[in-house]
């Protein structure tokens, strides 16, 4: 699959709000970088409140109600998101905040804590996530569509434990690029 180009694009529609989806390529679920970047997500944006764009963008700046980050693994390109719906008179100072994050991770990496943090929600929610037949079908069936073997949940504490914070800065300065992000936002001009 050859990369796309990055692009931004505006499209205006009246509303309280303006929708933010920012996408550059992510990394298969087969990818040996797979669990540092798990990790690089959480912090990012996939820890809900203690992550660091919600703590930024929402708690400090006061731009969003929401805003997140999440891999998705896709068969045909695997992409790694940033959404959020913004104030519109602010959403030009939160595009600037995301990015700033995006490269401040890269350049930086993650503190200890974050780390410890990160593998510690990734371990401990499995658990919570097997807890009826349907949810038990569907990582079954996900860890089947992602070509993982069957041992792979047995392996997964042992796997997260062991990513260091060495490979995750390398996986943050060799995939974590706020210029190659393609940006849409919806809502009004300002």
């Amino acid at each position: 699959i050859l990369p796309v180009k990055a692009f931004i694009k505006h499209i205006d529609r009246a509303g309280a709000q303006t929708s933010l989806i920012m996408a550059q390529e992510g990394i298969s679920r087969q990818d040996k970088d797979w669990w540092a970047a798990r990790i690089l997500d959480f912090t990012i944006g996939g820890g809900d409140f203690s992550s660091r764009l919600m703590q930024e963008i929402r708690v400090k700046g006061g731009m969003t109600y929401g805003i997140s980050s999440s891999l998705a693994p896709l068969e045909a390109k695997p992409l790694w998101f940033v959404q959020a719906g913004l104030d519109p008179a602010k959403a030009v100072l939160a595009l600037q905040k995301i990015k700033q994050i995006w490269s401040d991770v890269a350049q930086n990496g993650l503190t200890p804590e974050e780390i410890a943090e990160a593998k510690s929600y990734l371990i401990n929610t499995l658990p919570l996530s097997l807890t009826t037949t349907d949810q038990i079908a569907g990582i079954l069936l996900q860890l089947q569509e992602d070509g993982l073997p069957i041992d792979t949940l047995d392996r997964r504490a042992n796997e997260i434990n062991a990513v260091t914070s060495k490979h995750i800065q390398n996986v943050a300065r060799t995939r974590l690029d706020p210029n190659i992000f393609s940006i849409v936002t919806i809502g009004p001009k300002k």
